[in-house]
């Protein structure tokens, strides 16, 4: 009796050990098999004053095809002639075309908005708990959409290649944070209304069949099944380059222990901005969409990322 109750007090941090081991393998894999641009392809949508709007596909060396939309200024401008600033954003649930017009026109500005690849199944209901490998895909296939954007603004003329940054919104974050601790042409991270600590995102958002399990063993499938590609694990990789935080005290999805966890494993240069205001973003909130998107502005622009806008007469 003696011998079994050790051995069950030993398996928590057995399987800690071993979600360890897996997480460094998977960083490991991360860091040494990003695939290169091999093709692109952009079709021009819509033309507005400030920029013109066209769909995107890219293609990596290893096949993998993302798509999504690209906005780009009129003009060559950027700061002194020598560019224009960059994004690449991946937004929730929201496919790129909608993230894209979420964030409104711009003239001073590249925005690539990446639709989920086949990593959207990590954001359905009971996503993240399809299986290992259907984890370790999904995600591998969102973070190497996102760094494939980054090669792409990274080979345009029209843009400051020390100025090319990476927004991840909602459960975006979680594999933005991953993109630009692998890719070093990151310059700048910003999360919003995003976090890290999946044993509290468990307890919140459970599918139904894993309510009916004990509390202690939901938590524990949690941290063996999806803490090898927490964020919190790749956050420290970031440095030096700075990381944004811009959570909610009334997110009910990503709630102030998850937004703190990830910020946590963060190193400086960092900091994070709390509204009070907010519930968690959808894409049918054009005003917390707005307010949130002039935060980021905001911030971007306290970092020099950004030129500050001239405020209309």
């Amino acid at each position: 009796m003696l011998l079994r109750l050790a051995g069950l007090l030993a398996l928590p941090g057995l399987l800690s050990a071993c979600a360890s081991a897996r997480h460094a393998e998977f960083r490991d894999r991360l860091l040494r098999e990003r695939p290169a641009l091999a093709a692109q392809a952009t079709l021009e949508i819509e033309r507005t004053s400030l920029s013109t709007v066209k769909s995107i596909g890219l293609v990596g060396t290893d096949g993998r095809e993302v798509a999504g939309f690209l906005r780009v200024p009129h003009g060559r401008g950027g700061r002194e002639g020598k560019g224009f600033p960059a994004v690449v954003i991946l937004a929730g649930r929201e496919t790129g075309r909608d993230a894209l017009l979420a964030i409104g026109d711009r003239d001073d500005l590249v925005l690539i908005a990446i639709n989920y690849p086949r990593g959207e199944r990590l954001v359905s209901p009971g996503g993240p708990f399809s299986g290992p490998r259907r984890i370790e895909e999904g995600t591998r296939d969102a973070v190497d959409a996102i760094r494939l954007g980054i090669d792409y603004l990274s080979g345009r003329d029209d843009v400051d290649h020390r100025r090319i940054g990476v927004v991840g919104v909602s459960f975006g974050g979680i594999f933005a944070t991953m993109a630009a601790a692998t890719h070093p042409d990151a310059a700048i991270l910003v999360l919003v209304q995003s976090g890290g600590d999946f044993p509290e995102l468990v307890i919140r958002h459970a599918p139904g069949w894993l309510c009916y399990l004990p509390c202690g063993l939901a938590l524990l499938l949690a941290e063996t099944g999806l803490s090898p590609y927490a964020p919190e694990r790749f956050a420290p990789l970031v440095a030096p380059r700075p990381v944004i935080m811009i959570n909610s005290s009334r997110d009910e999805f990503f709630p102030e222990k998850a937004a703190r966890r990830l910020y946590d494993s963060s190193r400086e240069p960092k900091r994070i901005v709390w509204q009070e205001t907010d519930p968690h973003v959808d894409k049918t909130q054009t005003e917390v969409i707005r307010r949130l998107t002039g935060l980021a502005a905001g911030e971007l622009e306290r970092e020099g990322f950004l030129k500050p806008r001239t405020p209309a007469r």
